[in-house]
C-alpha cells in the first residue's frame, strides 16, 4: 500500500522531481516491519491537510 502511495505521489508530480528508486519496495518493507515490531504489531498512518 505504501509503495502504491509513493507511486501515486510521483505520478502527480508535475515538475518530475520525485522518483521511486528501484530498491524502494525492499527497503521500505524492512523499515515498515521494524516499526510494526516496535508497536506490538500495530501500524499507525496519519493523514495531513
Amino acid at each position: 500500500m505504501l509503495v502504491e502511495l509513493e507511486e501515486y505521489i510521483v505520478s502527480i508530480d508535475n515538475d518530475y522531481l520525485d522518483h521511486v528508486h528501484h530498491e524502494y519496495r525492499e527497503k521500505m518493507t524492512i523499515l515498515d516491519l521494524e516499526e510494526v515490531n516496535k508497536n506490538n504489531g500495530k501500524c499507525y498512518l496519519t493523514v495531513g491537510k
